[in-house]
């Protein structure tokens, strides 16, 4: 078979930014669980073309992960996360980490669902929280989530001598991909510190429930994008805080769901749905959304095709 450009020596005819790792993936995880209650572990990952025990990566694996979390402790205490977690609020439109399809041949499966704070053991390096969180209930109608997250993120980094910005740092781009095979994507790994801090306030009773979220991020570096047509209406800056309120209602065979949510630039995305079951055959799904265009959500995943 043709061996992958990205791991043939310059010399030989490669590119000069090629891969300084081997092609194989290594993957190790260690997770202790009891019943659906406790559960703590550690996972670790080393992507094909990385480093191993040499290079950037002397101390192995190039992502670790490790996570304690206790669910229903308590009558008061629901849900305590330590290390790395999973946060999710409403329909996905301030911030989801929990699982949800998008669009299929599924027609009524448009309804995103997930607990609130939950364990991560997942080796995706990017979309969870790395801090403390937990949920309280204050009798049986009303529960408050706080969390707190402190990580380091990959950006790609410039100098700029024109803007006095954290020692005239600014980055240009999140890097998503969570790879760090080149020396390119090396010099890009761990360079922003991202900060978020929020809270939901929910009230729930059989039919339904009421919920406010909100979330604030803050960078230790300046987001200033490259100017291009694509990234006209994306984020940029060092901090960004949005809200949200989510609910859902149930009546009869009606379900009715959404979200409507802010981002402090003053803009909205609504997302709205109705399941109705009229019939043991026959079901039906409605779905509303309007988001626009300048909305901003870093981690936001609702039923749609891409929020920047």
């Amino acid at each position: 078979l043709e061996q992958q450009r990205g791991y043939i020596p310059s010399d030989e005819g490669g590119p000069e930014n090629g891969y300084l790792g081997d092609q194989n993936k290594y993957y190790a995880r260690y997770r202790h669980s009891y019943e659906n209650k406790l559960s703590f572990g550690v996972t670790m990952e080393k992507d094909a073309g990385e480093e191993f025990f040499e290079g950037s990566n002397k101390q192995g694996f190039d992502f670790y992960s490790a996570h304690f979390y206790v669910r229903d402790y308590s009558q008061r205490f629901k849900a305590i996360a330590i290390g790395d977690y999973k946060l999710s609020m409403g329909q996905g439109l301030v911030q989801f980490s929990g699982f949800g399809t998008r669009k299929s041949a599924l027609v009524t499966d448009i309804k995103k669902s997930a607990r609130s704070i939950d364990k991560y053991s997942s080796v995706n390096e990017i979309n969870f929280m790395r801090g403390v969180a937990t949920t309280v209930g204050f009798g049986e109608n009303l529960e408050v989530t706080a969390f707190y997250s402190l990580r380091n993120r990959d950006a790609n980094i410039l100098n700029n001598d024109t803007i006095s910005i954290d020692e005239s740092f600014v980055f240009s781009s999140l890097q998503n991909t969570g790879f760090h095979r080149t020396a390119s994507e090396i010099e890009d790994k761990n360079q922003l510190r991202n900060t978020s801090v929020g809270g939901i306030i929910k009230y729930k009773d059989r039919k339904g429930h009421l919920a406010l979220n909100v979330l604030y991020d803050r960078f230790n570096k300046e987001l200033k994008r490259r100017e291009q047509p694509y990234s006209k209406f994306y984020f940029s800056g060092d901090r960004l805080l949005n809200a949200s309120v989510d609910y859902n209602y149930r009546f009869q065979n009606v379900y009715f769901f959404g979200e409507t949510a802010w981002s402090d630039n003053n803009r909205f995305a609504t997302l709205n749905g109705l399941l109705l079951t009229l019939d043991r055959w026959v079901d039906l799904s409605i779905l509303h959304r309007s988001f626009q265009k300048d909305y901003m959500a870093l981690l936001a995943q609702p039923f749609a095709e891409t929020v920047g």
